[in-house]
């Protein structure tokens, strides 16, 4: 009788543990989320100390027409402040478009990792430096471009176009291990299409003659015997360094992008990547 009484009270304690279990679990993940969610919205905000706008604007265009715009970084305090990357993303209007990722490229300034996609009306855009604090990037008043566009305004343009910025960031460089964003939002650039069509001003080519060519003798090539060139195994497994993602026997900026290519696809930020810079550099 005892040794019942015994196993009906451990039964109704571990019940009450259990009940206690499927209420607190639920109660801890949900607190987890509220802190990434404000985490994420501090951070998505940026401290708004370095202006992030595009030039030219407010300008006409026509359509058929290609033009530069530069993304420019302005810092807007007088406090020092000096960056490792930046990372904007940009919708542009439908009579705007982007054609191909080589018409992005990153200001002089950003001799690092450089991420660039095109989705739809959509282009993000990512400039980084190389690891090294020679490397860093001191704001002043002057603006400095974080990237060049080339925007193609569409034939059947019709209708004024904007050009928007989605997301913006931009790190600021220090010792710890945090990666604070100093960006402002982003200012949106309006141009003005006319009704007349972008044409060609033709150029006079040169009449073409024929030549009669004289054959020269072709020289004797000598070639050397080919010998074997010793390469190095490297065995990834047993001697991989830290961090080196693709086994060159290095780490940098190109581990980082290939790690990130293989595990989460295409699309990156800089946010993660400047996390993962300061862990192996």
């Amino acid at each position: 009788m005892k040794n019942r009484k015994n196993q009906s009270f451990i039964k109704k304690y571990l019940l009450w543990i259990t009940l206690l279990l499927v209420l607190l679990i639920p109660l801890f993940f949900l607190r987890q989320l509220t802190e990434e969610q404000q985490i994420v919205e501090r951070e998505a905000a940026g401290s708004g100390e370095v202006r992030m706008h595009i030039q030219p604007t407010n300008i006409t265009v026509n359509p058929g027409q290609h033009y530069e715009t530069n993304i420019v970084l302005t810092k807007t305090v007088d406090r020092t402040i000096i960056i490792s990357g930046a990372q904007a993303v940009l919708t542009f209007d439908t009579p705007l478009s982007v054609v191909s990722e080589q018409d992005i490229s990153c200001g002089p300034q950003f001799n690092g990792l450089v991420f660039k996609q095109i989705s739809g009306q959509s282009v993000t855009i990512m400039c980084t430096v190389n690891p090294g604090a020679s490397n860093f990037i001191n704001l002043t008043s002057a603006d400095v471009i974080l990237a060049t566009v080339m925007v193609t305004v569409n034939n059947t343009a019709g209708q004024d176009a904007s050009i928007q910025f989605t997301a913006t960031r931009v790190t600021e460089a220090n010792d710890t291990n945090l990666v604070p964003d100093v960006s402002t939002a982003g200012e949106t650039a309006t141009y003005t299409i006319s009704n007349s069509q972008a044409t060609a001003t033709p150029t006079g080519g040169p009449t073409s003659t024929t030549v009669p060519s004289t054959p020269t003798p072709s020289p004797t090539v000598i070639q050397d015997t080919p010998t074997a060139t010793p390469t190095v195994t490297f065995n990834c497994e047993n001697q991989k360094i830290h961090g080196d993602y693709n086994c060159d026997i290095e780490v940098n900026d190109k581990d980082f992008s290939d790690w990130w290519g293989d595990f989460i696809g295409k699309l990156t930020t800089l946010k993660f990547f400047e996390y993962w810079r300061r862990v192996f550099f």
